[in-house]
Order: C-alpha cells, then sequence, then structure tokens
C-alpha cells in the first residue's frame, strides 16, 4: 500500500544548516570565530535518545488503514524513501495492531503478540514473535475492532519527507470499548505517532495519550526501537516493559554511530579555508562567507544544503556630546544629546547616575548634575565622556517692576542684561543679601555688560 501526501507540520528532524545574523569583528580584535549549528548525525549502528518539545503531525489526517481484527498485522506499506535502520535500509514496513511497526517481512494479517509478560524488556535477543527489528510506539495490547484507526502520511518532497503513522483512539484491551469487557474500570484510549525522516534518517515518537489497563497484560508497555537481531535496542528511560503513562509526550532516536554522516565545509570565494563546526577567519574589509553541509546516507547520493555569513570590520567609534541646562531650578527639562561621529550600528546608551529617558539619542528629563554618558556599538566598542547639565541663568523678561531678586550668585565671569525700550540713562544697582550696595553701573542703550567683581 501506498500512503497519501499531505501538508502537516511538525517536529523537524530534517538536515538544517544556520550560521547566524552577519556579525562584526569584535572591538580591539582583527579575527573571530565563526560556528555553524547543524542538525547532526551518524549512522544507525547506535542511537541516542532524547526527549523534545511536543508538536505532533495531525494524528487523524492520511490514508486509514484496513486492520479492524484485534492482535493482527496489516500487509507492508510502501515508504517513499529509503530508510536507513540500525545498518540496513528499508522501502516498506508493516504495521502491528498493538502499537508498533517492524520492518521485517511479517505475512498479512498474521499474528501480532500481545502478552508482554513473555516479552524480555529490549533488547529482546533473538525472537520469533515478530518484534525485532521494530519501532514500539509504544507496545501495548490494544484493540481495534470497534474504534480507533490505524493512518499513514507522506509529507514534504524529497529530500526532506516523513513518513508517518499514526494510531488513533485505539481502545485498551478489556475496556468497555472492546471485544472483551470488564478488565478496565473505565474506557481508556491510545493514541500515538512515528515520524521517520529522509536523509537524517532520525525516529520521533509523539504520544498524545498513554493510559494503563492494570486489569490486563499487567498494564506493561514498551516506548523504544531494536535491531534485527534483537540483541541491541534503545528504551525510553522508565519506560521497558513497566508500568507508565504519558501525555502529550514526544521522544527522539537519533542515529549516532560513527562514522559521523555529516561534513561541514568553510569556503571563501568559492576557496575551501576549513572543516568542521568552527573557522576562524581574520578579514580586512567586509566578507561573505559561505558554508556547505554534506549529509551521506546509507544509500544513494548525498545532501547538501548550505548558508553564507557576512563579517564587517568595525570603524572607530567617535561620540559627541551636547547638554542643554534646565530652563529653572526645579524645571527638571534639562536634556544629554549624544551625535556619533563614526561607529558600527545599532547602538546602545547608557547615562550614569540614570535620570530621565532615553528618546531615540537624547535622554531627556534630566536634573542638574554631573554625568558619564557611554556609547557601545555592534562590535562592542564603547566610548565613554563626562557631561555637566545645570540651571539656565538668564532672566527672561520683567515689565513693570523696578526690582529684580536673584537668589544665590548665577553669574560667571560675564553677564548681560537687556533694557526694551530704554531710551533714557538708567542707573543698576546690586546689593547683596544683607542689604549691602556691592555693584553700581550706569546704562545707557538697551544693554550692559556687568563684569563680575
Amino acid at each position: 500500500d501506498v500512503c497519501s501526501s499531505d501538508l502537516a507540520k511538525g517536529q523537524s528532524g530534517f538536515p538544517y544548516l544556520n550560521l547566524g545574523n552577519d556579525v562584526y569583528i569584535p572591538c580591539h580584535d582583527s579575527c573571530i570565530t565563526l560556528h555553524a549549528t547543524y542538525q547532526n548525525t551518524g549512522s544507525t549502528e547506535s542511537y541516542s535518545v532524547s526527549q523534545i518539545s511536543y508538536n505532533p503531525y495531525p494524528y487523524n489526517i492520511g490514508d486509514t488503514l484496513p486492520n479492524t481484527i484485534d492482535d493482527r498485522w496489516y500487509r507492508a506499506i510502501y515508504i517513499p524513501f529509503h530508510f536507513c535502520f540500525f545498518g540496513n535500509y528499508y522501502d516498506s514496513l508493516t504495521v502491528g495492531s498493538n502499537g508498533l511497526v517492524t520492518f521485517d517481512t511479517i505475512p498479512d494479517y498474521s499474528f501480532c503478540w500481545w502478552k508482554l509478560s513473555v516479552v524480555p524488556p529490549i533488547p529482546t535477543g533473538p525472537s520469533s514473535l515478530g518484534i525485532t527489528n521494530s519501532i514500539m510506539a509504544p507496545y501495548q495490547d490494544i484493540d481495534p475492532t470497534y474504534y480507533g484507526k490505524y493512518i499513514c502520511s507522506t509529507s514534504g518532497s524529497a529530500p526532506y519527507r516523513r513518513f508517518i503513522i499514526s494510531f488513533y483512539h485505539i481502545p485498551y484491551f478489556g475496556d468497555p470499548n472492546s471485544v472483551s469487557t470488564g478488565l478496565c474500570l473505565s474506557p481508556l484510549f491510545a493514541t500515538s505517532q512515528i515520524v521517520l525522516y529522509e536523509t537524517t534518517n532520525i525516529i520521533d515518537i509523539n504520544i498524545q495519550s498513554k493510559e494503563v489497563c492494570t486489569g490486563w497484560n499487567d498494564g506493561l508497555a514498551i516506548e523504544g526501537i531494536q535491531s534485527d537481531s534483537g540483541t541491541v535496542g534503545y528504551a525510553v528511560p522508565g519506560r521497558n516493559k513497566s508500568v507508565w503513562t504519558a501525555y502529550n509526550d514526544s521522544w527522539r532516536f537519533t542515529p549516532n554511530g560513527s562514522p559521523n554522516t555529516v561534513g561541514i565545509s568553510w569556503y571563501e570565494n568559492s576557496m575551501l579555508i576549513g572543516t568542521g563546526d568552527s573557522v576562524v577567519v581574520c578579514p580586512d574589509s567586509a566578507t561573505t562567507y559561505a558554508v556547505q553541509a554534506t549529509y551521506t546516507n546509507c544509500i544513494g547520493p548525498p545532501v547538501i544544503i548550505s548558508d553564507t555569513i557576512t563579517v564587517f570590520t568595525p570603524d572607530s567609534l567617535s561620540i559627541n556630546i551636547i547638554s542643554t541646562d534646565e530652563s529653572c531650578s526645579s524645571c527638571n527639562n534639562g536634556s544629554i544629546t549624544v551625535n556619533i561621529s563614526t561607529g558600527n550600528p545599532p547602538y546602545t546608551y547608557t547615562l550614569s547616575p540614570f535620570n530621565g529617558n532615553l528618546i531615540g539619542n537624547t535622554f531627556t528629563y534630566v536634573p542638574p548634575g554631573e554625568y558619564e554618558v557611554c556609547v557601545t556599538d555592534a562590535a562592542g566598542c564603547t566610548v565613554c565622556d563626562s557631561v555637566s547639565v545645570g540651571v539656565f541663568t538668564s532672566v527672561y523678561e520683567i515689565s513693570n517692576h523696578t526690582h529684580i531678586y536673584i537668589s544665590q550668585n548665577t553669574f560667571h565671569s560675564t553677564t548681560t542684561l537687556h533694557l526694551n525700550n530704554n531710551s533714557h540713562l538708567a542707573t543698576l544697582k546690586i546689593y547683596n543679601t544683607l542689604g549691602a550696595l556691592v555693584k553700581e553701573q550706569s546704562i545707557s542703550g538697551q544693554s550692559a555688560v556687568i563684569n563680575r567683581e
């Protein structure tokens, strides 16, 4: 049989290669180390077992296999690509009604063993029960006679296809929906999924619900894989012929045998400059580097994917700071603006001690005080400078008054007094807080410069 194609999305076990975003050489350095992130796999003589995020493909989309007989193997199903498993490659598999598949040749509708009490934990060793060369997802006694479906589908395009087998909403043997009732206290349903990935030969097992019927088969189940000889096997921890439950749960079996099946090559202008996970580059100017990941399968041509990254050489960072005093001692409306002459955007601005708000390249609502402004650019270069925010000392305008009161001494070396509409000779007298005259000056015209004495 051939399974249909769909566009379902789920957890990716495909080849990938990522160099990240374009980068600057760090400030004050002349070189940088580039790293490649990729889906690493090895030969299928051995596997690693790891838990992954739960992101299954739809359990109930695809072709339904017409197997409604308890404890039976369905006939062989065609896999649309060569799948490597424990050192061999296969283009078909057989689905067992008790939650497992095998790559062995099994007669159509032959007996699928259910009694786990006589099955050893995996690796089981050589067996005539049809459970070697298998993926157990999980292996347990379930009954499709009245309810549930076995569904297969294919998704994606070569060489990134996935073959999916789902065990959907199947009653446990002995529950009220089974051919034999009264062994489980309430209705129990099993829903799980096997995903085979082309090129990487990764296997995912997704479980939506795994229950326990303690009144039958001792409540036992196995989740794992084992070789055709039954001498090598890998089980999910705690799930190797034991009693357990699982909900919204995913585990991955990744080939990790020797040799590694992924080769990483680094290029500059088509010239090979290195191999492996990382390379050190020292460009004199902006340079783009290319990386190729070559996946060598157990059969067929290799699969090559690529990515690029541009490395920029940093410009020196130069800044100019302008401060604006607050207009009165309690106005709290001073500001600090940072202008950048040269650098490597984007920029990060800091003010110490921090006061005010940062809008673009300007700190606003800054009270009077001494501050340090620092700017860090994309290359990691940092430049700092000090700046002061004071109080604006001008008296803007006073009308219909003959006296001006100014607290504190706001003069520096000189200050300028402007008189509007003054056409006569005027006299300026300045007194201290004790009432003593400290300065007297004649003013002719509309302005006068007052020298500090």
